[in-house]
């Protein structure tokens, strides 16, 4: 069992997440299209030996705040800061949420 903590987007988290012994990463990623929109993503890249290669990515959630990836025994957590639905964007994120997933086969699937 691998257990690493992240608290910046792009940083790379590392546990055995397909069971092979290998350690896969798992990392955030932000797409920021230009508009006033920040889109944060939860994506892995499997190690193959010779190559990683990626999944398909989650979406976290608009202008969250202070994400954290943990893995341990082959699940994914991430921890964050969001708004309850009928907070504006222009406010600061206060909501603790959390997103679980697991890899199945080569698909990132929430819990």
């Amino acid at each position: 069992m691998m257990e690493r903590t992240s608290v910046r987007n792009g940083s790379l988290v590392h546990g055995d997440l397909d069971g092979d012994g290998d350690q896969d990463v798992a990392l955030l990623l932000t797409n920021d299209p230009g508009g006033s929109g920040t889109f944060s993503y939860l994506a892995v890249a499997v190690n193959n030996g010779d190559k990683y290669e990626g999944t398909d990515a989650l979406f976290l959630g608009d202008r969250i705040g202070s994400p954290a990836i943990t893995i341990r025994d082959g699940l994914i957590q991430v921890d964050f800061l969001d708004r309850p639905d009928s907070v504006s964007f222009g406010d600061a994120p206060t909501l603790h949420r959390v997103v679980k997933a697991k890899l199945e086969g080569r698909q990132l699937k929430q819990l």
